[in-house]
């Protein structure tokens, strides 16, 4: 196979889905020349749009059941990610969910209003 060809950059993130872009986001903020490679078009591939049991959607956000808690988030990812979860990682994610949420929101992205329509909220 030849190389058709070739793309210079400083950082390669591969994949389309809410990780990636983040990663990519920040190599960016950091001066890096970025690619983002992914297999789909942009916000339709990634495990941040693919619905299933290997993604724990609910987080802490105050949308969910009042027991809900950035420790229950942990636990929930811990068992979507079927023992391939990085455990530091996870309690990052759910301890900070809402601060990257309203980072987001200030990026554009609308969120989905609860059922009560008083509150935003990441759905699938």
């Amino acid at each position: 196979m030849d190389i058709e060809r070739i793309i210079d950059a400083d950082v390669l993130v591969i994949g389309g889905g809410g990780a990636a872009c983040r990663a990519a986001l920040a190599a960016v903020e950091a001066g890096a020349k970025t690619v983002l490679a992914l297999k789909g078009r942009l916000g339709s591939c990634g495990a941040t749009v693919a619905p299933g049991p290997g993604v724990a959607w609910q987080a802490a956000d105050g949308c969910s059941a009042p027991e809900d808690s950035p420790d229950v988030h942990f636990r929930n990812i811990m068992e979507a990610g079927l023992g391939m979860a990085d455990a530091r990682l996870a309690r990052i994610l759910a301890y900070e969910v809402v601060e990257r949420m309203e980072e987001l929101e200030g990026w554009g992205l609308c969120f989905v209003p609860d059922l009560a329509g008083h509150k935003r909220h990441y759905t699938a």
